[in-house]
């Protein structure tokens, strides 16, 4: 569940220097996939692990194309994030985890900050800093709440 963890951090926060991202999402997906192979396996966790490799690969080709200033424009990896975040709650919710139902509850502020940020930031930037505060706290609790469920599993 620490890799999983790990990769959760990639996916959620950017450093960027020389607009090249210091903590890419693909680093995060392989470590998702990685940590998946470790846990409790149910029936969601195979499908998972495929979405977490294609999404490594695609995030990958994105990020070696953001290293030559080549820029698609489309939220793929929002996309990707939502889904393999939505796969993890999920996940906890097979295994009948005691706090899956936080966990999806946190999953839902973390959607609603992403969709609302993505949103605003193409209609409005003034609020997209407002969105972007709203997408950060969703994201910071969902983290919260996943390591909660993984200290507790220990």
């Amino acid at each position: 569940m620490k890799k999983i963890f790990i990769g959760l951090l990639f996916l959620f926060f950017r450093i960027t220097i020389n607009s090249v991202d210091i903590l890419p999402n693909f680093v995060g997906y392989v470590l998702i996939y990685l940590g998946l192979a470790e846990v409790i396996q149910t029936p969601s966790v195979e499908t998972s692990r495929m979405l977490s490799a294609a999404a490594a690969v695609v995030e990958g080709v994105l990020w070696v194309l953001a290293l030559f200033g080549v820029g698609l424009g489309l939220p793929l990896g929002l996309l990707f994030q939502v889904l393999i975040t939505w796969r993890l709650v999920t996940w906890a919710g097979e295994t009948e985890n005691p706090r899956a139902g936080q966990f999806r509850v946190s999953w839902y502020f973390l959607a609603a900050g992403a969709a609302l940020s993505l949103a605003l930031a193409w209609l409005e930037q003034d609020l997209a800093l407002v969105a972007a505060i709203a997408a950060l706290a969703g994201a910071v609790y969902y983290i919260y709440v996943f390591y909660r469920i993984w200290k507790e599993t220990e």
